[in-house]
């Protein structure tokens, strides 16, 4: 995997990434960039990016991995419960 310095990945963190096929089968992009993109940590995810009103919304018990993410992109990320997000692309992946 090559991330040609995209300064949001760490080491040992989970993401959920939204790809897509560059057309050759072989090399994909994150799709929308930012917007693609989910950190997961427990039962809390962040979506970094524009918001979607429609996603299921975490409102407590941040731990500190998702502080320090916040922090770090200045609040411009979207909290989400871990459970109900994966609920909902497993419903949306099914539909496809």
């Amino acid at each position: 995997m090559e991330l040609e310095n995209y300064p949001l990945f760490q080491s040992g963190e989970t993401y959920i990434l939204m790809l897509i096929d560059s057309g050759d089968g072989r090399t994909f992009w994150i799709k929308g960039q930012v917007n693609g993109t989910y950190f997961v940590a427990g039962n809390t995810t962040l979506k970094f990016g524009n918001s979607e009103p429609s996603l299921p919304k975490k409102k407590n018990n941040l731990d500190s991995a998702v502080i320090e993410k916040l922090e770090n992109f200045n609040n411009k990320v979207q909290v989400l419960d871990t459970i109900d997000f994966r609920e909902r692309l497993d419903k949306d992946l099914k539909r496809k």
